[in-house]
């Protein structure tokens, strides 16, 4: 059973997490109001296609180039996205591994509870993001590490 402590720094690292996350949403919905700082607002997935589009004045060829362009960019981006996920999960993973081989037996039970609770509220706080911020990632976590790893 987890100290009153650990539980209270354990509380309150989860509600600020939230807190933030929480406020980045709000602040980007919904206060955010008036001219960009630093280029245009990214306001829906044809945003920067219509603003080019109108403050450039592009013809119906570059249109269709643009268009092109941007699909590719978008996807570019999805794909550096998940690399970047995907290695950061390895790495995290790794140095699970690592870390269990200076802990005693009793300490790598121990651990591999505390591991497998921290997914399962990892898990928890991802899903009441999305549903907070009507996102669905189409990335979804690594399956916890099995506990013999």
């Amino acid at each position: 059973m987890m100290s009153s402590k650990k539980t209270a720094v354990l509380s309150l690292l989860t509600f600020f997490l939230l807190g933030t996350a929480f406020g980045l949403l709000l602040d980007r919905s919904f206060l955010r109001k008036g001219p960009p700082r630093h280029g245009p607002r990214h306001e829906g997935k044809d945003f920067f296609f219509e603003y080019f589009t109108q403050e450039l004045q592009l013809d119906s060829s570059q249109q269709d180039s643009l268009r092109a362009m941007l699909a590719d960019l978008r996807k570019s981006f999805e794909m550096a996205g998940k690399e970047h996920f995907e290695r950061m999960e390895q790495l995290r993973i790794q140095f699970g591994k690592d870390f269990e081989k200076i802990l005693n037996p009793e300490q790598q039970v121990k651990f591999r509870e505390m591991t497998e609770k921290f997914e399962r509220q990892r898990a928890e706080s991802d899903r009441r993001f999305r549903k907070m911020s009507g996102e669905g990632r189409k990335e979804k976590r690594s399956p916890e590490r099995p506990a013999d790893q």
